[in-house]
């Protein structure tokens, strides 16, 4: 066996992770099917109860998107659901290969890599529109607080109450990655709807109907609310396990805080910082991991 096929095989055990080729649940092992009655109930619920409140807010949104960026959005949204379908099929003879004891051709690995390079391109594409609206984005997300807890809390009450009894919470198994951090915020853990009121780019890529998105926002760390004016919730990835040293720089590349310096886990990571006692202005978080070192803008009023 080559290295390169060495590489396809294990490509191929991870590549249900891609925004275009993501496996239903039960798929691949990771993670039991949820109850039909459960998800009958869950789709229920947001018809009734969160999308006649999310619609109105993603409709105020647009009144602020410049008609570039909203053709540039039209764009993205439309080069993903192309992309959806080609992985899907994609995937599909990647598994009848799997099946069949075959190995990935050269072709095949080729065609990965270049799926998946076109994935984060259109990802730095959506995180260019949403970066200008974040102000406006983060006023949405401050006005629907009350509502989104509330949401959340009946969501999980639906879930509760067909989880098999004796079943252990996923967040139980895996139990604290680091001090100050928690797992579980942004794509891969919660529901559309946290993850759609959470992530500026989901709300921005969703077109307001009655279909949530789920896609793979890629590794942009995410800071909520921003603007703040106290605390603040840093949402992170970590594809590599070990150091991780966060700072807040000023707009003069200052470093006035250093937020965190710990060991973390792979994964995505989050910490909740105060911001009281600082200047109002524009401050930038500096996080540097093993995989290397990444920012993110912030206002802090």
């Amino acid at each position: 066996m080559t290295i390169k096929h060495l590489i396809g095989a294990i490509a191929l055990s991870l590549f249900g992770v891609v925004v275009f080729a993501q496996p239903e649940q039960g798929q691949w092992g990771k993670r039991p099917k949820m109850n039909p009655e459960a998800q009958k109930e869950i789709k229920a619920y947001v018809e009734k109860n969160v999308l006649p409140v999310l619609q109105p807010e993603r409709a105020k949104l647009d009144t602020y998107l410049s008609q570039d960026d909203k053709a540039e959005l039209a764009s993205i949204r439309g080069e993903i659901k192309s992309m959806k379908a080609q992985g899907k099929e994609f995937r599909k003879a990647m598994m009848e290969a799997r099946k069949n004891g075959t190995m990935p051709s050269e072709d095949q690995i080729d065609k990965m890599r270049e799926m998946r390079k076109n994935q984060r391109l259109l990802m730095t594409r959506a995180w260019a529109v949403a970066d200008e609206y974040e102000i406006e984005i983060y006023e949405i997300f401050d006005g629907l607080k009350p509502k989104a807890e509330s949401w959340k809390n009946d969501l999980k009450a639906i879930k509760d109450k067909y989880k098999p009894e004796g079943a252990e919470d996923r967040q139980g198994r895996q139990g604290k990655k680091g001090m100050g951090h928690k797992q579980g915020k942004g794509m891969r853990g919660g529901n559309p709807v946290e993850r759609l009121i959470h992530s500026p780019v989901q709300f921005l890529l969703w077109d307001g109907s009655t279909e949530l998105p789920q896609v793979n926002e890629g590794s942009q760390p995410t800071v909520f609310p921003n603007p703040s004016q106290g605390n603040q919730t840093l949402t992170y990835k970590v594809k590599t396990a070990g150091d991780v040293k966060i700072e807040l720089v000023d707009a003069e590349g200052n470093v006035v805080r250093t937020v965190e310096r710990s060991q973390v886990e792979k994964g995505e990571q989050s910490i909740d910082f105060s911001t009281q006692g600082l200047k109002s202005g524009v401050y930038i978080y500096r996080i540097t991991t093993a995989d290397g070192t990444k920012t993110k803008k912030i206002q802090i009023n």
